[in-house]
């Protein structure tokens, strides 16, 4: 009776630690594949690539899904502007909301007639510009103040009059490059309407 109580207690204490085991395999087994890295390169985009690689092997991966914050973006040969370090960041960088990044202050640089200046587009939908030249804001037409609209990836610009009533829409500005932080547009109506924006606040 002692002997099989005594190997009673062994197996069951046996089970435990055995089971203890399987616990702390299976959480080291699942935290480090959220924590894994992928290079960007790896991933891939074309749905015809995959089905012409799964034709062929069976090392295609085609359920595990991974986050975008996982995959590592290099831009080793420097050809690319983007400063993101992955895929997800890299996509909010290229991608980012006009409405949420243009309200702020905002350095100008007109780059046909070489001028510059600085305006500031405010949360309310209005701007003004603070100093120097802003050809889209309206200071080829001595216009300092006025309103602004986005739709996309234009801003509609309409003038204060000296009265400070608001004009009707006149001009528009197509946003040709956009970066958080630098946007560059193309001013319509004008010849030296290319502007570069470099946010300062």
């Amino acid at each position: 009776m002692e002997r099989f109580s005594f190997f009673g207690f062994f197996l069951t204490v046996a089970l435990f630690l055995f089971s203890c085991g399987s616990g702390s395999d299976s959480s080291s087994t699942t935290n480090p594949s959220n924590e894994k890295r992928y290079l960007a390169r790896n991933v891939v985009f074309n749905s015809d690539i995959v089905r012409s690689a799964y034709a062929e092997s069976d090392t295609v991966d085609t359920e595990t899904q991974v986050l975008a914050e996982n995959v590592i973006y290099q831009n080793s040969d420097g050809v690319s502007e983007i400063e993101a370090e992955n895929v997800e960041e890299a996509l909010t960088e290229t991608n980012a909301d006009l409405t949420l990044i243009l309200p702020g202050k905002w350095n100008t640089t007109n780059l046909g007639q070489q001028k510059s200046g600085e305006v500031t587009f405010n949360d309310d939908g209005t701007y003004e510009i603070n100093s120097g030249y802003f050809e889209a804001g309206g200071s080829w037409d001595d216009v300092t103040i006025g309103t602004f609209s986005i739709y996309g990836n234009i801003i509609a610009f309409a003038y204060s009059n000296l009265d400070n009533s608001i004009r009707p829409v006149s001009r528009f500005a197509l946003i040709v490059h956009k970066r958080p932080n630098k946007l560059t547009i193309a001013v319509q109506g004008h010849t030296h309407g290319i502007e570069v924006l470099e946010k300062v606040e």
